[in-house]
């Protein structure tokens, strides 16, 4: 019985790590993705601010 305890816990832990390793993961895309679209949008602004500047 006690074997059968133990096995479960192993499984469950490590399948909690797998977990873990996978949200990890994906907010770590999530952070590069952000970061891109920030970029992106900030050189809109400039092209923005300059298409304005140069006809008003």
């Amino acid at each position: 019985m006690n074997e059968t305890l133990d096995s479960t816990r192993r499984l469950a832990a490590e399948a909690l790590d797998r977990a873990s390793s996978t949200v990890k993961d994906l907010r770590s895309g999530m952070s590069d993705r952000a970061s891109a679209a920030q970029r992106y949008m900030g050189e809109y602004a400039s092209v923005g601010k300059t298409y304005v500047t140069d006809h008003p």
